[in-house]
């Protein structure tokens, strides 16, 4: 999720709507503001954010502005603006990157892997958007990628074998 923007009511009903279609083993906020999901997480989740531009850890050298996890052999990249996210030019196995900033919900394929940002959940319309949030599932033979409304309804999907989120060597 991205982009809540201290809206605690959009965002726990997004963590209400992604936990009712399943196990939440982590919930990624990618800033603006990335300490809005403290307290709202269990104790089976994790927890894990990167600053956005209007919060003051934003490269203060508190906190990283990108971070690199791995899930089941997926390597994620997550930062708030996408000139933030790290290459990982020499990172093995496919690869995520996970952004916000623009309010926008869109998966596209980047030559470094797939790019993904969840759109916002600031308010009922921001920049002309309604509020969308993601979900990534990642089994042994897919990884899939999902944008969903606050009424529970995919606006966006794209699934992939790992083998296809490789960075491009040549």
């Amino acid at each position: 999720m991205s982009d809540t923007h201290g809206n605690w009511d959009l965002l726990s009903h997004a963590l209400s709507l992604a936990r009712a279609g399943g196990r939440v083993d982590a919930v990624l906020h990618l800033g603006d503001e990335h300490t809005d999901i403290e307290g709202l997480v269990t104790q089976h989740e994790e927890a894990i954010g990167v600053p956005g531009l209007q919060h003051a850890d934003y490269g203060s050298g508190k906190t990283p502005v990108s971070r690199v996890r791995q899930f089941d052999g997926l390597t994620v990249a997550m930062a708030h603006q996408p000139s933030d996210l790290p290459s990982l030019r020499d990172s093995a196995g496919p690869l995520l990157f996970l952004h916000g900033h623009t309010h926008s919900l869109a998966i596209s394929v980047d030559p470094r892997g797939i790019r993904f940002n969840p759109g916002h959940l600031a308010r009922p319309t921001d920049r002309g958007r309604p509020p969308s949030f993601g979900l990534v599932e990642i089994s042994e033979n897919r990884v899939t990628i999902r944008g969903l409304s606050l009424a529970g309804e995919t606006l966006l999907e794209s699934s992939w074998p790992p083998t296809l989120l490789r960075r491009n060597e040549s």
